[in-house]
């Protein structure tokens, strides 16, 4: 079977070591098919593929707009010679002139919520255009062979909204670092050795409620907690950092509250030694990096009490009101005094963690649906 691989979506972030995990399992599964892949062009993806040499791939555009466009002409030229059997679109789809079954991951947690004002925090013109985009992943979803999830209540959701029949759910993984290839960060705030570290690793997105950060650092600070929380966010001296860095002011928490810039994948055992838990106030995931990659480096969560987050992290987790800033600090300054409860999550996460495939068992998984999948057309 030969498999075109679309991973031009994946570009930065989480989604983008995702698809690093595929290709480190796809090197050790040593799989019979034939792949060919779609990349993001400079992603870390690209960097790797054209390093290796061992599989062809093609380069696509970094504009969504664009790429749509080279899909269409190029690409759609390009498969009248590639003879592919089947596409595999990681988080989203291929907009080809193709009659190939195509299966798509969907991790577009939102438009399985439609109860959930998700862009509430947007202005008028991004509603509009954010809710296009979520017309068009739903119209993607019914036009795909099959749709593979990350979280059970939404696949459970996908067919009962969408009438999605031809499902499966792949659990993540995550792919171990060699600490020996470490890379520091060079901007890493210095801080006390008896002081509790909070992490968010997120961007500037507003559904992770990373505004209330300041509000709650000052909430902590006043109760006599030495705490920090430092931020992965970048520092484009975007509109959004700005609004933060006017609440850093606000509250005078400029002493314990840093945003460090985005991370790479090499720095992530870095940054997580250097913290002493997890903070994901997101109102909305299919599944995060953050909550694998904390059980994995022994960090106990913090996550938002909603259906999704209960879906995946069970007893290996904190729940707090991401909307109150008392409950949340409360909850923080209760995991900081107390070893006991400490231990317990992180006890609970590995736990939870063992039940989850490794980098090559995932990845054996993805190829033995697609195989399914091909055999059913």
């Amino acid at each position: 079977m030969k498999i075109l691989v679309n991973m031009a979506p994946l570009k930065h972030g989480g989604g983008q070591n995702v698809g690093l995990n595929f290709l480190i399992g796809l090197e050790a599964y040593k799989s019979n098919h034939l792949f060919v892949f779609v990349v993001a062009r400079d992603s870390l993806i690209h960097k790797k593929l054209a390093k290796s040499g061992s599989y062809s791939f093609f380069v696509a555009p970094r504009n969504p707009l664009i790429r749509t466009c080279w899909e269409l002409t190029y690409l759609s030229w390009m498969l009248l010679f590639l003879h592919v059997d089947i596409i595999y679109s990681y988080f989203g789809f291929s907009v080809v002139l193709s009659n190939k079954p195509q299966v798509t991951g969907s991790a577009d947690s939102n438009i399985y919520f439609p109860e959930i004002d998700f862009w509430c925090d947007y202005s008028p013109l991004q509603k509009i255009k954010r809710k296009f985009i979520d017309c068009y992943r739903i119209l993607i979803l019914r036009l795909a062979a099959a749709v593979v999830f990350e979280n059970q209540s939404l696949l459970k959701r996908g067919g009962t909204l969408y009438g999605l029949k031809n499902v499966a759910y792949i659990k993540p993984s995550v792919a171990e670092l060699d600490d020996e290839r470490a890379d520091d960060i060079k901007n890493y705030p210095v801080v006390n050795e008896d002081t509790f570290t909070v992490l968010l690793l997120c961007g500037w997105q507003l559904n992770k409620n990373i505004m209330l950060v300041p509000a709650i650092a000052s909430e902590l600070k006043k109760r006599g907690y030495s705490i920090s929380f430092v931020m992965t966010a970048p520092l484009d001296n975007s509109t959004y950092q700005k609004r933060f860095n006017h609440l850093v002011s606000k509250y005078d928490v400029s002493d314990c509250v840093f945003v460090v810039g985005t991370v790479r994948k090499s720095q992530l055992s870095f940054l997580y030694s250097n913290i002493d838990c997890v903070l994901l106030l997101s109102k909305l995931e299919s599944f995060s990096n953050n909550i694998i990659e904390s059980w994995f480096y022994k960090r106990p969560l913090l996550v938002a009490d909603e259906e999704w987050s209960h879906s995946l992290c069970q007893d290996a987790a904190i729940y707090v009101d991401r909307d109150s800033v008392g409950d949340i600090a409360e909850k923080i300054a209760l995991l900081s005094s107390n070893p006991t409860q400490y231990g317990s999550i992180v006890n609970a996460g590995v736990k939870l963690l063992s039940t989850y495939p490794t980098v090559v068992e995932r990845t054996a998984l993805e190829i033995s649906y697609l195989e399914k999948v091909f055999d059913k057309k």
